[in-house]
């Protein structure tokens, strides 16, 4: 299996527990490795198994991560700073001599009867928890050689992404939604690839006929996918990027939904990222809802509005109008409030919807 085909498999398992579930064997393929699991440690540094293939069996892994985890001298060095996120093998990251020599090893490893030998592993730090990957060779197989941990290292963010956005969408099961949101937001990449998202966003992606989820991407089917795509290279390009709204119709085939209005503006947080906010169109293009008028701002309020807009970060806005820090996040504060918004992305969407440009 090459990189790419892996790369969209690892994508597809953001929300497809049964590709998830392949993902181990998958990479034990293409490793050449006999066995690999995934662990999930939460924030309360519980460990659980959330996939696995090969020669450890359930019962084993669940006895691990309930047991043996918290002393495995690979998954801590795996947390160390400037070796989280990234693969090694125990070579490298422990040390032969003292992983043989560890408990977890004597304990854990051979009393289990294995002759597991070389490993080889990566943590992934996210918001919600850590995700661990660990892949193992008997003695004569050899130990994990280097054109195997480049090919490792190139996966690397791709399934860091995966855990993050799985973690995201799995502290956000209490809020599940069986029906539209009020709002929905996504931080997308110039690629439309999906960094993160909130419930309504995961809906969309779910749910809504116009929608879909492919290969870690978000895309649109029919014209409105090439509106959007068009929308979204504005937002992201490197230079003047500018914000734009779409509108999703309510019918798509057979399927009737409550129309939806997309806008889509450049990231302050990131350069090249654009945000998307969704909501249900209750008006005409351009016009604003339920007899609304824009509020009242002052001119700099305006100023720092657009700027906003344009993907421009704090720091930067203050050097253009010549102000302080200070100065910019009261205007901030005073765009949430009359905007009615808990967020500056919120806050320009709402913008928008009343007709600020």
């Amino acid at each position: 299996m090459d990189d790419d085909t892996y790369i969209h498999r690892i994508y597809e398992a953001v929300l497809d527990p049964g590709s998830f579930a392949e993902l181990p064997n998958d990479l034990a393929a293409i490793t050449g490795a006999r066995s690999c699991w995934m662990l999930w440690q939460d924030p309360g540094a519980r460990f659980s198994v959330d996939a696995h293939s090969g020669h450890w069996d359930a019962g084993a892994l669940r006895f691990y991560a309930e047991h043996g985890a918290e002393s495995d001298p690979l998954i801590a060095a795996s947390h160390r700073p400037g070796v989280i996120n990234r693969f090694g093998r125990a070579t490298d990251v422990v040390g032969m001599e003292r992983f043989l020599g560890s408990t977890f090893y004597n304990e854990h490893v051979r009393k289990e009867g294995s002759d597991t030998y070389w490993v080889a592993g990566a943590s992934f730090d996210t918001v919600w928890g850590t995700g661990t990957i660990g892949l193992h060779r008997s003695r004569g197989m050899g130990d994990f050689d280097a054109a195997v941990m480049a090919r490792l290292s190139r996966l690397a963010p791709h399934l860091r992404r995966c855990l993050v956005l799985r973690s995201e969408i799995g502290a956000l099961r209490g809020l599940a939604l069986t029906a539209p949101p009020e709002r929905a937001m996504l931080h997308l990449d110039a690629e439309a690839r999906v960094i993160s998202l909130d419930a309504g966003g995961e809906w969309l992606l779910r749910s809504h006929p116009v929608f879909h989820y492919r290969a870690g991407r978000c895309a649109l089917r029919g014209e409105v996918g090439r509106r959007f795509q068009g929308a979204l290279r504005r937002a992201t390009r490197s230079r003047a990027p500018i914000a734009d709204i779409v509108f999703v119709d309510a019918a798509h085939g057979a399927v009737s939904t409550p129309p939806v209005q997309l806008s889509i503006f450049p990231s302050s947080v990131r350069r090249g990222h654009a945000v998307v906010i969704a909501r249900p169109r209750v008006a005409e293009p351009g016009l604003p809802t339920r007899a609304e008028v824009p509020p009242q701002l002052s001119p700099r309020e305006m100023q720092v509005f657009q700027l906003l807009a344009r993907g421009q970060r704090r720091d930067r806005i203050a050097h253009l109008l010549g102000v302080s820090l200070p100065t910019v996040d009261l205007h901030m504060t005073n765009l949430r409030r009359k905007l009615g918004a808990q967020t500056i992305p919120e806050a320009i969407a709402r913008g928008y919807e009343l007709g600020l440009r």
